[in-house]
This record gives C-alpha cells, sequence and structure tokens, in this order.
C-alpha cells in the first residue's frame, strides 16, 4: 500500500487534468459486457464442472461466441492491429501458457503439502516461502542476462527450467521431507522469475511506439487470464481424480505441458535486444523532431 500511494501521488502529480471523471461510451460498455461475460463462461464452466461433471466444461467453451464477436467489433480493431504487429503474438501466448502453468502449481502445491505430505500448516507455510525467495533472487539476474544475451533466450530458458521443475515435482510422494519440497519450489520461483522480465522485454521492445501503453495494458491481461484459468483447470483435473493425490500430479503434468507450450511460443517470438526499445524511442523523437 505505501508503493501504491507513492504511484497515486506520482499520477496526481504528473498527468495532466482533463475535467475529471466522464461516464464510459456505449462501445466501452458493449466491450466490458462481451469480454466479461466471457470470463465468467469460461471460469463457470471449469468450476461446475469440478463439482457437477465433465458435462459443464461446454459451458467453458460457449466463451468462444464472445470474444469473437468483440474480436470482430470495431472495439476490437486495437488488439487485431497489436496482434497483427510482427512479434507481438508470440510473447503474448507464452505469458499466457506461463502464468496459467505457475498459477497451477501455486494452488496445488499448498494442497499438497497438507494433504500428501503431511505437514502442518505452519509448517507448510514456511516451506512455501522459498518460492517467492527465489522469484525475488532470480528476478534482476534474469534482467541482467536479457541485457547480456537478449530476452528471447531467457525467456525460452526460464520457461523451459520451469517445465523441468514441474515435471521432478509433479509425481508427488508422501514420503518427500520439507527439504525435498523446498528446493522443488525454489526452481519454480527462480524459473518464474527468469521469465517474466524477459518475456515482458519481448513484448515491450516488439512494440511500436503508438502501441506500447496497449501492450502494457494486454500483457497484464494476459498474466491475470493466466492466474485465473490455471487455478481453474487444476480443479477441474483435481476433481475428476475424486481430490486425491494422483490429481494433484496430473494438474503438475498438465501445468509441464502449460510451461513447454509457453517455450515454444517464446522461441516463435522476437529475439531483439532491450537497446531497441530505446532505439525506437530515439528514432520516433527524430520523426516528430
Amino acid at each position: 500500500m505505501p508503493v501504491a500511494a507513492l504511484v497515486l501521488t506520482c499520477v496526481l502529480a504528473r498527468l495532466p487534468g482533463d475535467g475529471g471523471l466522464r461516464l464510459p461510451s456505449r462501445s466501452h460498455v458493449s466491450e466490458a459486457a462481451l469480454l466479461g461475460s466471457a470470463v465468467v463462461l469460461l471460469l463457470a464452466g471449469l468450476s461446475l464442472s469440478a463439482g457437477h461433471g465433465g458435462p459443464w466444461t461446454a459451458v467453458a467453451a460457449v466463451a468462444v461466441i464472445p470474444v469473437a464477436i468483440w474480436w470482430r467489433s470495431d472495439a476490437g480493431r486495437g488488439f487485431r492491429s497489436l496482434f497483427g504487429t510482427p512479434g507481438l503474438a508470440a510473447p503474448h501466448v507464452s505469458l499466457l501458457a506461463e502464468t496459467s502453468a505457475f498459477g497451477i502449481a501455486m494452488y496445488v502445491l499448498p494442497f499438497s503439502l497438507q494433504q500428501v505430505q503431511g505437514m502442518p500448516s505452519a509448517t507448510s507455510g514456511l516451506v512455501l516461502l522459498a518460492l517467492p525467495a527465489a522469484t525475488i533472487v532470480a528476478s534482476p539476474v534474469g534482467g541482467l542476462m536479457s541485457d547480456r544475451f537478449g530476452a528471447r533466450p531467457v525467456a525460452v530458458g526460464g520457461a523451459l527450467v520451469l517445465s523441468l521443475a514441474l515435471a521432478v515435482t509433479s509425481p508427488i510422494s508422501s514420503s518427500w521431507s520439507a527439504v525435498d519440497m523446498i528446493w522443488r519450489l525454489a526452481l519454480i520461483g527462480a524459473a518464474a522469475g527468469l521469465f517474466a522480465g524477459a518475456n515482458q522485454t519481448m513484448s515491450m521492445t516488439a512494440a511500436p511506439p503508438h502501441l506500447l501503453a496497449s501492450v502494457g495494458a494486454s500483457t497484464s491481461l494476459a498474466r491475470q487470464l493466466g492466474f485465473a484459468v490455471g487455478p481453474a483447470l487444476a480443479t477441474a483435473v483435481w476433481a475428476a481424480a475424486d481430490y486425491r493425490g494422483a490429481g494433484i500430479t496430473n494438474a503438475l503434468v498438465l501445468a509441464t505441458a502449460a510451461s513447454l507450450i509457453a517455450a515454444a511460443a517464446g522461441r516463435a517470438g522476437s529475439g531483439s535486444r532491450p537497446d531497441r526499445f530505446h532505439n525506437n524511442h530515439v528514432n520516433a523523437d527524430r520523426r516528430r523532431a
């Protein structure tokens, strides 16, 4: 909250006034209704299938309809332009797949620690700290590596390391100790830290100057959608195994597959270095001058 307060202060001090708040336009309302209904259908279908059987997944499939209507509308024109820009679609797909994989792991592993390994809640909480701690350490390392080697190999490497980490974690065993889980969680967190900054750099360096704000929003959307869809998918897979340990294994296998998709999509993306981001702005300023 202190950071949020500082950001808000900067916004109020730096952004020009535009006459105050205004009601959203009709196009904004229809856009929110289409995309909102798609998210509700997707998550409701996955959630209901966990409690009431597989046929409810058909509800999730219906989410394609409002997304298709939005995509073909005037409101979707900006995103059509964005994803038609070379080098932008791949990092978005990679980000969605990677955050879905990470979301699955974050969702099922706390249950694994208590239900499969039988750890007390206090112990499992301490063990889980290995994941964010490793992410904090690995994130600046990923930034330095992106500066040195380029963003694409670091993002792909992070996704591959995450695939490896999830693969060695998926055969959950009740015989594993706290140490067995700590190094696996640390590997998952480190992989996520390596991937995040490099993937964002791929998106921002591929974006032309007039789409930078849109790409910032679209990557945030992909990230949050992955964190929402991942646990919903994990719940459906886990429920199919009657919420036994085998279901957690199946969910982690699914996460491994999603992370491999993230690596494949990232490899298809732009391999530009971060200095291209600076050059884009310099060239744009020169053209304006």
